[in-house]
């Protein structure tokens, strides 16, 4: 019997050489070992399932909220909008920002040509243009 390619032949041997009792230690290991495992998915399953729903609560619980808001007429993000604006606040420093320079000056126009150079705009040809020659 010949090893597979990703063993080493010393480690497989043929069923015949093996005793019973090894492989059914090395079986029941293998069932525990799985039992663990499946146990501990379960686990993490159901604790999982539990946030799940308590987000749920939480979204169904903002929805009603914010329903009951757009019914009184007030806006259903406003309270999000404060909280929002509260917490920037406290985070950041008050700094006046800069004034910004314009980026050129207003009265420039680049397609009215007075500026005098031989790159201004031109309109271009009339009628169809004439292909090879």
């Amino acid at each position: 019997m010949s090893a597979p390619r990703n063993q080493d032949p010393s480690i497989v041997q043929d069923a015949a050489e093996m005793d019973p009792d090894t492989v059914q230690k090395r079986h029941e290991a293998m069932h525990t070992s799985r039992m663990q495992m499946q146990q501990q998915m379960d686990a993490a399953s159901v604790l999982f399932m539990e946030k799940q729903k308590k987000r749920e609560e939480e979204m169904r619980r903002e929805k009603i909220l914010a329903w009951e808001r757009s019914q009184e007429g007030k806006s259903h993000r406003g309270q999000a909008k404060l909280s929002r604006a509260e917490a920037a606040e406290a985070s950041a420093s008050t700094v006046p920002k800069p004034q910004k320079q314009p980026l050129r000056s207003k009265d420039r126009k680049p397609l009215d040509g007075s500026s005098g150079s031989s790159c201004g705009w031109r309109q271009g040809r009339r009628g169809p243009t004439t292909g090879g020659g």
